[in-house]
């Protein structure tokens, strides 16, 4: 069971690293599957793997509060709704 769940935080990580260019919520989602490779990390006694994985999931969530930051400073919305344009904004 302990190698299903690293399997799953390894998958999170690979497939939101890969979608990060889509939106902060994927910035987010690999911030999350690196904690969870951190705990499975702790789980395996492998502790500079915890390190090294804390410090991503760090530096992706300082990234996520950024982006949200430039989102809802660019259009007024906290970046989780669609990503059209809304009705009031120039098409130009």
């Amino acid at each position: 069971m302990l190698t299903v769940f690293g399997v799953v935080a390894g998958t999170i990580m690979v497939v939101s690293y890969g979608l990060e260019s889509r939106g902060a919520v994927w910035v987010a989602a690999f911030a999350v599957g690196c904690l969870g490779a951190a705990v499975y990390g702790a789980l395996t006694g492998a502790w500079l793997f915890v390190v090294l994985e804390l410090v991503w999931a760090g530096l992706a969530a300082r990234r996520f509060t950024r982006l949200q930051a430039n989102q809802v400073g660019e259009s007024g919305d906290c970046g989780w709704g669609s990503s059209e344009r809304s009705a009031t904004q120039n098409w130009s």
